[in-house]
């Protein structure tokens, strides 16, 4: 793992295929890529209709493809420039333990961001997908805030 890093270097990565080796070492470091969680989100993804068990094979394949397809523009990205306002209630659902996107990053973000109103909650025992680390709160966090803010 640390020679694959070593490979690539440091952030910020020249390509897609640099990213997805930090992300896979961060995944293993971590412990995302344990038996318990790939479990998880195989059955996240096999509980949908528009997915097989086919899918599965070729995850990596596919985010790989979107993400080249898209390198450019994901590494140049301002948010804070791009989106300073929205004109509707926003809610930010953030993994404590998001090392792909740090929670410094994101709250920095929302602090700029000019909305009727802003929501963070935080998903304490999550890292980047806390659907899958916290499946149960998630569910019920989304459900919660969309009726609140349907009535």
């Amino acid at each position: 793992t640390v020679r694959k890093l070593r490979s690539v270097g440091p952030p910020p990565h020249d390509s897609a295929a640099s990213l997805l080796v930090q992300r896979k070492a961060l995944a293993e470091l971590d412990g995302d890529v344990s038996l318990s969680n790939v479990l998880k989100m195989a059955r996240m993804y096999w509980s949908v209709p528009e997915t097989s068990i086919l899918d599965m094979f070729r995850i990596y394949e596919v985010m790989s493809f979107s993400l080249d397809a898209m390198w450019s523009e994901v590494t140049t990205v301002n948010l804070i420039e791009s989106v300073p306002q929205l004109a509707m209630p926003t809610f930010f659902l953030l993994g404590r333990q998001d090392h792909c996107v740090f929670p410094e990053i994101s709250t920095e973000f929302i602090s700029a961001l000019e909305a009727p109103s802003k929501q963070i909650v935080w998903f304490e025992e999550s890292g980047h997908m806390p659907f899958i680390d916290e499946h149960e709160k998630f569910s019920k966090t989304m459900l919660d805030l969309v009726r609140c803010n349907l009535s």
